[in-house]
């Protein structure tokens, strides 16, 4: 059975990830945009919101899934989609992060 008291405790006492609003605003955007089919305007707000929270992982890795999975033969970038952040290690664990 899972210590519900020990998760209460690292929930209630583990500060969350600041956000960056300018950073969700295009995030936001970028997933409507994505939604109605407007790929390469999607693409392009994903890129603005990394420039302004490059740190973000979701971010990259959202941006990461439409360069490998897009069915426009001409947005697809392998190598862009396994590219990983500027400054993270690839192997990021806990205590390598």
């Amino acid at each position: 059975m899972p210590d519900i008291a020990a998760y209460s405790a690292f929930v209630t006492t583990t500060p969350a990830l600041p956000v960056n609003p300018g950073a969700e605003k295009q995030i936001q955007l970028a997933g409507q945009l994505e939604a109605d089919g407007k790929i390469v305007e999607a693409i392009q707000h994903y890129r603005e919101a990394l420039a302004l929270d490059p740190n973000n992982i979701p971010h990259w890795n959202n941006l990461a899934w439409i360069l490998a999975t897009a069915s426009q033969l001409g947005l697809r970038d392998g190598s862009e989609a396994c590219s990983w952040p500027p400054g993270r290690s690839r192997s990021a664990t806990a205590d390598n992060p």
